[in-house]
């Protein structure tokens, strides 16, 4: 298939089907048209799971109406979201839907600088149907966009530079090219600073693959839970994502979430459970978050600008928790005090140091405090984003510590220790 030249617009669909087909799906569907195969870049399924369809960097088979073929990026939505017309009814974007959308589309729009305007509707690049679906208010979908992309107060990002790989770096089999070996190594001293764990310094950027190198790829590795670290990073292997996903992180202005410091160490030998990855429920699962012990009722601040991922919910002993997009990761604030109704909406805009809630308090059945901690706290979870869905998983497809104890989470969370130790406090 041909690669697009340039790429100006993103193309929002809906695939008209009942139900919530998959990339499997449609991509049978349009090989039965005689297409080489799915016309879209991407499937949002209902769940908020994003599949991808054709290459990214392809020509699509969506939107040839305006020539948009060759120039912009296809998304459709799992489901049918209307058709006034033809009768048909429909339905609209489901939350999950909905959040999975502003990240991808956010991320889509800094990758290509694609201006807010530039995302349309399929019928408003002239083709003569109702897709994305009469549900579907294609200006309300941009001011929910440009509520995050106008915000003047936001910082510009420092642009990354993802490392792109000709051959294999590490151990056995790898290509070891000396520029492949050295932005490796680059990339790991980046890691290691961002996320404070020595181990991930290679040592010097040489262009020469030793232990030093293989050592840090193997811890890097098992950060990410890899079952049999192979001390290997591929071109397009998962490590060499991940370690793409963590550099990601680390250009976002991070502030602490609270206006002072906790003062229980929530890192180091005296964390005990508080630390990520402390072993819990006797030794079977491993703690998926720190835990930053504060006085109740304290506010709890956004960490960076974002957006919330999903309405508030119920999480723990009468706590809430709250997600929220902040581009390069998700953030999950939990253990805090019940919401007011309404208080949040999926895509609403939140600001750096922002409250977004309170400490609450941990309750018996009873409705009695609960005194099987010290003090009340925030949990805090991070994920870079490399996975979509659920956060809750099964055994089978959750993330493990560096020990292999399952979190029961998914499979991209990641370790905020290195990242909450270095952010300053709120303004």
């Amino acid at each position: 298939m041909p690669r697009r030249a340039r790429t100006s617009h993103i193309v929002f669909h809906t695939a008209a089907a009942q139900g919530d087909p998959s990339r499997a799906d449609i991509d049978r569907w349009h090989r039965q048209r005689g297409w080489s195969g799915i016309g879209y870049h991407y499937v949002i399924r209902k769940d908020g799971t994003v599949e991808e369809g054709r290459a990214e960097d392809q020509v699509g088979a969506h939107c040839a109406d305006g020539g948009k073929n060759h120039h912009s990026v296809g998304v459709v939505f799992s489901g049918h979201h209307g058709d006034d017309y033809h009768n048909v009814p429909g339905e609209a974007w489901t939350p999950e839907q909905e959040a999975a959308w502003l990240t991808l589309a956010r991320s889509l729009m800094a990758k290509y600088d694609i201006p807010v305007p530039h995302v349309i509707g399929h019928w408003e690049a002239g083709a003569r149907k109702a897709c994305p679906g009469d549900r579907v208010d294609c200006d309300a979908v941009r001011a929910t966009l440009a509520a995050f992309v106008d915000d003047g107060d936001a910082p510009a990002p420092v642009p990354l530079e993802p490392v792109v790989l000709g051959d294999s770096v590490g151990g056995s089999g790898a290509g070891n090219r000396a520029a492949d070996v050295r932005a490796v190594q680059s990339a790991l001293k980046e890691a290691a600073r961002l996320t404070l764990d020595a181990r991930l310094d290679p040592g010097p950027v040489d262009g020469i693959c030793g232990d030093g190198t293989e050592g840090a790829i193997v811890r890097m590795q098992r950060r990410i839970g890899m079952w049999r670290p192979d001390a290997r990073i591929d071109p397009n292997g998962g490590t060499l994502k991940r370690l793409n996903a963590l550099r990601a992180i680390g250009r976002v202005e991070i502030r602490y979430p609270f206006a002072e410091r906790s003062s229980y160490p929530f890192a180091g030998p005296e964390a005990g459970m508080r630390a990520f990855g402390s072993r819990r429920s006797g030794g079977a699962r491993a703690h998926a978050a720190v835990d930053l012990y504060m006085p109740d009722g304290t506010p709890v601040l956004a960490l960076a600008h974002g957006t919330v991922a999903r309405e508030p919910y119920a999480f723990y002993r009468d706590t809430w928790a709250l997600d929220i997009d902040h581009g390069a990761f998700l953030a999950r604030y939990c253990e805090l005090e019940r919401p007011e109704a309404g208080a949040f909406a999926v895509g609403d805009a939140v600001t750096s140091g922002q409250p977004i809630g309170a400490v609450g308090v941990m309750k018996n059945a009873d409705g009695t405090r609960w005194t099987g901690v010290a003090s009340m706290m925030l949990h805090l979870e991070l994920y870079d984003k490399t996975e979509t869905g659920k956060l809750y998983r099964a055994v089978g497809t959750s993330a493990r510590s560096v020990h292999y104890v399952p979190f029961f989470r998914r499979k991209d969370l990641i370790d905020p220790t290195g990242f909450i130790l270095r952010a300053p406090l709120p303004a």
